[in-house]
């Protein structure tokens, strides 16, 4: 079995998804007779759920850095494979730098590679080149990866997202969210509040809220102020905080799925939103930009709006209000509890998690043929 070390330049406040699969990963390669290490920032030190991991190195990210820690961890670990995630074309080129060619590198990429056609693209397609070049790519969806083949077109796959399901399963009566019977609760994430359609979301819920449809939207984020400052310039009522409210990010996120009625995706940009297929797996109704990468998500009773680089604002607000409101009635229909048994049979067969970890190691031995 090979040796990996994991390296990550994201550090979530909370575990995850995301940190819950390298941890699936990291099991897995050790019950076969593997080793593992891992790398994170520095602010990781300070994250609850970094006590799950053994052998774990923090950088600052500098050359210095980064080469002192490569250095440890392949003489002590004696790594083959380097999986980055979240990985910046700046630090890949230096961790590639510390590296020098002493085991094969696997690429995991999260978003889609834009290439923006302006005066500045023959440089970002250059050092996009130099910073992947090295080993496998894998795209989060076949969105991701033909994006990520505009500059290379050998050694790239696509693995979508796992999930862990037992995460979802856990739930905590302790939440932000209040149990109002009268009115439409819907929840979505908003740390990055401008690629994660904020703005659509809040002025959709003032709309329905201004026409008499009762509704209050939740927005998941650890920067509530800023999200505040964001939603202030599109929205006019100065008491919208009476239905839009930023509540805090948790592990147990299952909690708020259990509470609410929608999940809201009208995203401008994803790689392949796993919480998405959380959220359905949960029982709720979802609400989606047909976007790439978020138009994969094929599953039954979805609601689809438009992509918003299609559409003006107004008209992707209007949409979004209609898609709200027909999410709600199928809730409603005498049939849905049937509809959320065969979709989660359907997520449990697709989207497992250890389906995801076999796919992943299946990358390394390819990458050490």
């Amino acid at each position: 079995m090979e040796n990996v070390m994991i390296v990550s330049q994201y550090s979530p406040h909370f575990g995850g998804n995301f940190i819950e699969s390298i941890k699936v990963l990291d099991e897995i390669v050790r019950k076969k007779g593997g080793r593992t290490c891992f790398l994170f920032p520095e602010m990781a030190k300070n994250r609850e759920w970094i006590k799950q991991f053994a052998n774990v190195c923090f950088t600052d990210w500098s050359q210095k850095s980064i080469n002192i820690v490569f250095a440890k961890c392949l003489k002590l670990y004696k790594i083959q494979i380097i999986h980055y995630h979240f990985i910046s074309p700046e630090e890949a080129i230096k961790c590639s730098w510390a590296l020098r060619g002493r085991a094969k590198e696997v690429y995991h990429i999260h978003n889609h590679i834009e290439v923006k056609r302006d005066w500045k693209t023959p440089l970002r397609i250059v050092e996009n080149y130099i910073a992947y070049a090295g080993g496998w790519k894998i795209g989060v969806s076949e969105g991701v990866s033909e994006s990520i083949r505009q500059i290379f077109h050998k050694n790239v796959c696509t693995i979508r997202n796992g999930v862990l399901f037992e995460r979802i399963d856990s739930i905590n009566d302790q939440v932000e969210i209040a149990d109002d019977s009268d009115m439409i609760k819907l929840l979505m994430f908003g740390n990055h509040y401008q690629r994660k359609g904020v703005d659509y979301a809040a002025k959709a819920i003032e709309n329905l809220n201004a026409s008499g449809r009762r509704a209050r939207l939740y927005i998941v984020a650890d920067n509530p102020k800023e999200n505040y400052t964001y939603i202030e310039q599109f929205v006019k009522d100065k008491k919208y905080r009476d239905y839009i409210k930023v509540i805090p990010t948790r592990n147990d996120i299952g909690s708020y799925y259990s509470r609410i009625d929608i999940f809201l995706s009208p995203s401008r940009e994803e790689g392949f939103p796993y919480a998405i297929i959380e959220a359905m797996y949960a029982g709720c109704q979802c609400v989606l930009t047909e976007i790439s990468g978020q138009d994969e998500c094929r599953i039954p009773k979805m609601s689809w709006i438009s992509n918003p680089q299609k559409v003006s604002f107004e008209a992707e607000c209007r949409e979004l209000e209609l898609a709200i409101c027909r999410a709600y009635d199928v809730m409603n229909a005498t049939n849905y509890q049937n509809t959320i048994g065969e979709r989660r049979e359907y997520i449990k067969e697709n989207f497992n998690i250890n389906i995801w970890a076999d796919a992943v190691l299946d990358v390394y031995s390819r990458a050490l043929e």
